[in-house]
This record gives structure tokens, sequence and C-alpha cells, in this order.
């Protein structure tokens, strides 16, 4: 008898103590990363396109060091990707009184995370 209640309360307490598998969970989110600006503005509009196809062509991994996303779990890491990309650029005067363009490459991304 003394048996079966020690083994009952062995096996409850490694039933209690194993984690719940949580789920996942995709999120999307958006993000602009912004270059340097030019005097031209065909030259913001290449600078743009260039990195928008450098981040399209990016592994999840590399994706997620470029944009700087710190996903802990692994299938979130592998799950990072681009979901859409464009490029705009900002005209300014800078203090020189110097019309200048600025790049903007607007991008949207999605991944998986643990929801606990």
């Amino acid at each position: 008898m003394k048996k079966n209640i020690l083994t009952i309360l062995v096996f409850t307490t490694i039933i209690i103590g194993l984690p719940v598998k949580a789920a996942y969970v995709t999120k999307l989110e958006h993000k602009t990363i912004q270059g340097n600006s030019y005097e031209l503005k065909d030259e913001a509009y290449n600078y743009g396109i260039n990195k928008m196809q450098e981040l399209q062509s990016m592994s999840s991994f590399q994706l997620s060091k470029k944009i700087k996303k710190n996903i802990l779990s692994t299938p979130g890491l592998n799950s990072l990707k681009l979901t859409n990309s464009y490029v705009t650029v900002d005209e300014f005067i800078d203090s020189t009184g110097m019309l200048r363009y600025k790049p903007n490459v607007n991008i949207s991304y999605k991944f998986k995370y643990r929801d606990n």
C-alpha cells in the first residue's frame, strides 16, 4: 500500500513539474531603414532599391541580425520572413541650404514566437 502511494506521489510530482507546451503565434511588424542623404534623387532611390534587394535575399537568421530583432526561440528565428518592402525618398534642405534626398526602405516582416 505504501509503495502504491509513493509511486502515485512520484508520478504526480513528475507530471506537475513538466512544462506545458506553449503555442506559437505569428506576429507582423514594420520597420523603416534610412540611408544617408544624397545630392541626387536617383542616387537615393538606387541606394534604397539595392538595400531592399539585399534584405530580400537574406536568410531568416541574417535578416534578424540586420533588423536587430531578438527572437530567442529556434522556430521563431527560422520563421522570420519579409512580407512587403518598398522605397520612399524624403526631400529636405540641409544646414548649408542644399537640397538633399534621404532614402527609406520600408519593410514588413512576420515571425513566430512562443506565446507563454
